[in-house]
């Protein structure tokens, strides 16, 4: 049985997939043939699953995510509260960097700031 270090999977996530379905195959079976051992690391996933800018420009920026950051958003909480929680502890996690936080949560940065208003 092979698994997915959390570094790993926050990396396929956070991937645009422009080739779809078809991509994240051909990625999933190379890191199954690379991983060393039975878990598949980010050592084992391609340079532009890596960069949180997915169109393959040069000056991409590497995704530093740890393994022990996360939300936990217990069963039966409203999309808006969970909506609420990953936004601030993704905020949290990229110092206040509301361009980076927006990056990461793949959505404009006005809509980081909208999202902070409402809460206000």
């Amino acid at each position: 049985m092979l698994a997915v270090a959390g570094r790993a999977m926050d990396a396929l996530c956070m991937y645009d997939w422009p080739g779809n379905v078809r991509q994240l195959e051909n990625v999933i079976e190379r890191a199954v043939v690379l991983s060393r051992d039975k878990v598949i690391d980010l050592d084992d996933l391609p340079e532009p699953i890596l960069s949180l800018n997915s169109h393959g420009d040069s000056g991409h920026e590497q995704v530093l995510l740890s393994d022990d950051k996360g939300v936990f958003i217990p069963v039966g909480t409203s999309l808006e509260e969970a909506e609420r929680r990953l936004l601030a502890a993704t905020l949290d996690a990229t110092g206040g960097d509301k361009n980076l936080a927006a990056k990461i949560l793949g959505v404009a940065t006005r809509t980081i700031y909208r999202k902070l208003n409402q809460e206000k």
